[in-house]
């Protein structure tokens, strides 16, 4: 009976500390989550105000360049939006539970949002995004988010002269949480893909490795897969 008790104490001091550890996670997220958004609001008014500036000044603007500036105008405002309406989500989150966890119906916001954001990029490329079957994932909205906004960055970078097609879905027979994003892209030389997580990979800059090392801080890990010239795939596992 003493060891049970003994047991008993130690799972349940192990779960408290888990618990604890997820809620500075979460604190965490939203300061940080707090900085992003201050850094993202700054420059997305400048565009808004730009853009109403001159369709309120309008010298002969030609019908295409009016329709791209609405456009722009509006995307602006939807991302302003969406920042301040996450950042009370995530404030509630931590608030309540401290579980900042992606349910599928999150998972579909955000790549609504992602949609969004990448409007005018996505349709310069010809682009869309068509979604599978989703699970829940273990992983938290603000790793969630930013792992899709780098992927689809890089999609919309890297594309093909063909019209860009993005999937995104959940792989059932995986047997684990887990999110599969698939493009038609130029694809990865197979020669590259055992290093494509690496810091100096590419001197484009650090977003793969980004990605990387949010999922593995969710305790997952990511894997890559391309036949070097129609498309690139990418598997995490949660």
């Amino acid at each position: 009976k003493e060891d049970t008790f003994h047991v008993a104490i130690a799972k349940a001091m192990k779960a408290w500390r888990r618990r604890l550890t997820t809620q500075r996670q979460a604190e965490q997220q939203l300061r940080l989550s707090r900085m992003l958004a201050h850094d993202m609001r700054n420059p997305i008014s400048a565009i808004r105000w730009a853009a109403e500036d001159i369709l309120n000044d309008d010298t002969g603007l030609s019908e295409p360049t009016s329709r791209k500036l609405q456009l722009v105008h509006r995307a602006s405002q939807e991302a302003l939006s969406i920042i301040q309406r996450k950042l009370e989500e995530i404030q509630l989150d931590v608030s309540s539970t401290g579980e900042v966890l992606t349910r599928a119906e999150m998972l579909l916001e955000i790549i609504d949002q992602m949609r969004i954001l990448h409007a005018i990029r996505l349709q310069q490329a010809g682009g869309i995004i068509e979604v599978g079957p989703l699970g829940d994932l273990p992983v938290s909205i603000f790793s969630m988010r930013n792992i899709l906004l780098n992927l689809i960055d890089n999609s919309i970078k890297y594309h093909s002269d063909a019209a860009l097609r993005i999937e995104i879905h959940a792989d059932p027979a995986c047997g684990a949480p887990n999110l599969v994003y698939r493009d038609n892209g130029s694809g990865i030389a197979k020669q590259q893909i055992e290093r494509i997580f690496d810091q100096d990979a590419t001197s484009t800059g650090n977003g793969l490795r980004f990605i990387s090392d949010l999922v593995r801080s969710e305790g997952g890990v990511v894997d890559c897969d391309s036949d070097g010239q129609s498309f690139t795939e990418f598997r995490m596992t949660f």
